[in-house]
């Protein structure tokens, strides 16, 4: 289920040209991938904060560190960041 949300989402993303924009704002707005969730689930979407945490153990590329070490981080939770396509 935690690939076929997140895949119908990212499909809807590309679908619908408004729901982009819907979202942006609000998630931006987030403080934790609790909130996320929350904001996504009032959009129709079945999707809790654990499917949108990092895992704990993962290497990051170097734009990813650039982000966390002062760089311009957005704020979102990675893969909302790469479904909303926000470019730090």
């Amino acid at each position: 289920m935690i690939q076929t949300e997140l895949q119908r989402l990212a499909e809807d993303l590309q679908k619908l040209p408004g729901l982009r924009e819907t979202l942006s704002i609000p998630l931006r707005q987030c403080q934790d991938v609790e909130e996320a969730a929350l904001v996504l689930r009032r959009h129709g979407y079945d999707i809790t904060a654990a499917m949108l945490a990092r895992p704990k153990v993962e290497m990051l590329e170097d734009e990813e560190l650039d982000t966390i070490t002062g760089g311009t981080g957005h704020g979102l939770p990675h893969i909302l960041a790469d479904l909303l396509g926000v470019v730090s």
